[in-house]
């Protein structure tokens, strides 16, 4: 998996089926990329399967929970429900908006 960042906006990787199917039995975890320069933010990005009430299956939180600003997050934590899970599966991709107006999109190359 790779996980990048543009503005607001998440794009996870995933390099293979076989590694979406990794995803039933343990997280994937990776560090966060700035996708406009390449430059490796220190921030691991951890997606899971799990329940979530987001009406689209993806819930995007980020740790710690209280914190100051964008430095102090350690992680981003992306929760996909068996839904959403699925629609990647099927389709090789699915996207949707977090906080309003920022996107995450998640694909399968």
């Amino acid at each position: 998996m790779k996980a990048g960042i543009s503005n607001n906006d998440y794009i996870i990787h995933l390099s293979s089926n076989k590694e979406l199917e990794t995803l039933k039995v343990q997280n994937l975890e990776t560090s966060l990329i700035n996708v406009d320069n390449n430059k490796n933010l220190g921030k691991m990005v951890t997606m899971m399967i799990g329940d979530t009430d987001i009406p689209d299956g993806i819930e995007v939180t980020y740790f710690p929970e209280k914190r100051g600003g964008w430095k102090d997050i350690i992680e981003i934590r992306i929760t996909l429900t068996p839904i959403a899970y699925e629609r990647i599966r099927q389709n090789g991709h699915t996207c949707t908006r977090y906080n309003g107006s920022d996107m995450i999109d998640i694909f399968i190359k």
